[in-house]
C-alpha cells in the first residue's frame, strides 16, 4: 500500500498547499475534512507516513485528534505538524509538543519553503524545523487598525435596539442547527460587541457583550486566514478550559464564521453556542458560513444605504455599471433581486470560456452550476460559492479552475442598490500569477492543478 500523507483540515486552500508539497516528497495525500473522517482513514489503512493537523475541527479538535493518533502511533512512526492559522492555539501546541508528540508548529501562513522544509525534515527524522513565527507586531498592529476602522466606518455600533432583520437572522441560526444561543457578534478594541442575540439570559443581554479576551469570537478575527472555528467542547480544551465563561457553565461548544466585508476586513462572526458538546460535521459547518455571508451582507448593506443618504445620492443605473465594467479587466457579474444576471462583462466571458449572450441568459445557480465542470475539484467550488437563495451576501474567496485553461481566481461579492430593487455585484480577478509567482520561489517548483 502507498505511503501517506493524512491532512486534517477544513481549509480546503491549505489542504492544497500541503498536497503539492507532500506529493513531491513522493507520499499520497489523503485529505478530511474532520476527525470522523479522520478515524475512517486510520482503522482502513496503517499509520501514515506524515499527520497534518488543523487545530479547529468539527466533532473533535485537533488536540483530542493528536491524543488518540498517538495511541496508535508513536512520533517516530508518525510525525505530526500542526499547520493553524489561530495564534492562541499556537501557542499552546508548543506548549504540549512533547505531550502529543508534535514535530513542529506551522503557521497556515507560512511561506511555502518553510512548509516544504518542515516536511523533509520530519520525514527525514532532521533536527526538528523551527517554528513558524507569527506576523510581526506591526503588521498586526497595521492590519487591526484598518479592521476597527471599517467598523467605525460602517456606523455599526449604536445604542438602538437590535435590527429586526439581524434579529430574525439569529433566531433562524440558533432553530436551525438546534442550539440555546445564536450571536452576530463585533470585535471592538476592548470587547466583542452584539449586534444581534438570540438565547442569552437577562444579565448578557443588558451586557451586550463581554471582554475581548474572554471571547470566542476574537479568534475568528485574529485568525490569519479567514475561515471559521469550531470548538465541539470547551470543557476538555488545552485553550478555552480554563476560560471564565467555560468555567460558569455559560459554553460549552462553540463554532463562529467569519462576517467578511468585500475588502477582506473581517468584522466579527456569526457563532452558535451551546451548553453541551456540539457534534456538527463540515456540511453544517459550510451552512453556518453561508448564513454569515448573508449577516455581513444585510451589514454592508446597511453601510451602502447610510452612505447613500449622508451623500444624497440613489444607488448606479445599469447603463453606468455597463460603462465601468466595460473598461475593467475584471469579470464582472451584476444579479437582481431574483439572482437573475443583469449584467455581464466581456472580461467574464473570456475568464470562463462561456459566450456573454449565454452568461445573460442564466440565473446565478446556473452560471455557478456550469463553471463547477470546469474546476477539477468542483465540490470544493461549488461549496465556496455556496449563498442563501435570497438577501444580500459578502463573500471574498479563492479557486481554481482547469478549463478552458488554469486560472486561479479571487471570488469578490457585495449588494448593491439598483433601480430594480437589491442586487449583487460579483467580481471576478484572475490572480494566477500572483498565486504562481509564490510557487516558483520555491526552489524545484511548478505550478500545476491541484492533486
Amino acid at each position: 500500500m502507498a505511503r501517506y500523507a493524512l491532512i486534517a483540515t477544513g481549509n480546503s486552500d491549505s489542504a492544497t498547499r500541503l498536497g503539492r508539497l507532500v506529493l513531491a516528497e513522493g507520499l499520497e495525500p489523503v485529505t478530511v475534512r474532520d476527525a470522523a473522517q479522520a478515524r475512517e482513514v486510520l482503522t482502513q489503512r496503517q499509520a501514515p507516513a506524515l499527520f497534518f493537523t488543523e487545530l479547529s475541527l468539527p466533532r473533535v479538535d485537533g488536540f483530542a485528534l493528536l491524543g488518540e493518533l498517538r495511541r496508535s502511533a508513536g512520533p517516530k512512526q508518525c510525525p505530526a505538524l500542526v499547520v493553524s492559522s489561530f495564534p492562541a492555539f499556537r501557542a499552546t501546541a508548543e506548549s504540549l509538543k512533547e505531550s502529543l508528540g508534535i514535530f513542529a508548529v506551522l503557521s497556515a501562513t507560512a511561506p511555502l519553503s518553510e512548509l516544504r522544509e518542515a516536511i523533509h525534515a520530519a520525514l527525514t527524522g532532521a533536527a526538528r524545523a523551527p517554528s513558524n513565527l507569527p506576523a510581526s507586531p506591526s503588521e498586526a498592529a497595521l492590519g487591526e487598525r484598518a479592521r476597527l476602522a471599517r467598523i467605525a466606518s460602517m456606523g455599526l455600533v449604536d445604542d438602538r435596539p437590535p435590527d429586526e432583520t439581524l434579529q430574525r437572522l439569529v433566531e433562524d441560526t440558533a432553530r436551525a442547527f438546534d442550539v440555546p444561543i445564536a450571536l452576530v457578534s463585533l470585535v471592538l478594541e476592548d470587547r466583542q460587541w452584539f449586534k444581534a442575540y438570540f438565547g442569552l439570559d437577562e444579565q448578557m443581554s443588558a451586557a451586550r457583550g463581554t471582554p475581548r479576551e474572554i471571547s470566542f469570537c476574537r479568534h475568528v478575527v485574529e485568525g490569519e486566514v479567514c475561515q471559521p472555528l469550531v470548538v465541539p467542547d470547551a470543557a476538555v480544551h488545552p485553550y478555552f478550559a480554563s476560560n471564565p465563561l467555560v468555567k460558569e457553565g455559560l459554553v460549552r461548544s462553540y463554532a463562529g464564521a467569519p462576517l467578511v466585508t468585500p475588502g477582506g476586513h473581517v468584522l466579527g462572526s456569526l457563532c452558535i453556542i451551546d451548553t453541551k458538546p456540539l457534534n456538527i460535521g463540515p456540511d453544517e459547518v459550510d451552512a453556518l458560513v453561508s448564513l454569515a455571508r448573508r449577516v455581513a451582507g444585510e451589514l454592508e448593506l446597511r453601510d451602502f444605504d447610510r452612505q447613500a443618504v449622508d451623500g444624497g445620492e440613489g444607488g448606479p443605473t445599469i447603463a453606468l455599471l455597463e460603462a465601468i465594467c466595460s473598461s475593467v479587466e475584471a469579470g464582472i457579474l451584476v444579479l437582481d433581486s431574483q439572482r437573475r444576471i443583469l449584467l455581464a462583462n466581456q472580461a467574464l466571458a473570456k475568464l470562463f470560456g462561456i459566450p456573454r449572450e449565454q452568461i445573460m441568459k442564466m440565473t446565478r445557480e446556473e452560471f455557478i452550476l456550469r463553471n463547477s465542470t470546469r474546476c477539477e475539484n468542483r465540490v470544493d467550488f461549488l461549496r465556496k460559492m455556496r449563498v442563501l437563495p435570497d438577501g444580500p451576501f459578502s463573500a471574498r474567496e479563492l479557486f481554481e479552475t482547469i478549463s478552458p485553461k488554469r486560472r486561479i481566481v479571487r471570488w469578490v461579492a457585495k449588494p448593491v442598490h439598483l433601480p430594480s430593487g437589491l442586487g449583487q455585484l460579483e467580481i471576478f480577478d484572475d490572480v494566477t500569477q500572483e498565486m504562481d509567482d509564490a510557487w516558483r520561489a520555491v526552489e524545484g517548483f511548478q505550478p500545476t492543478p491541484s492533486p
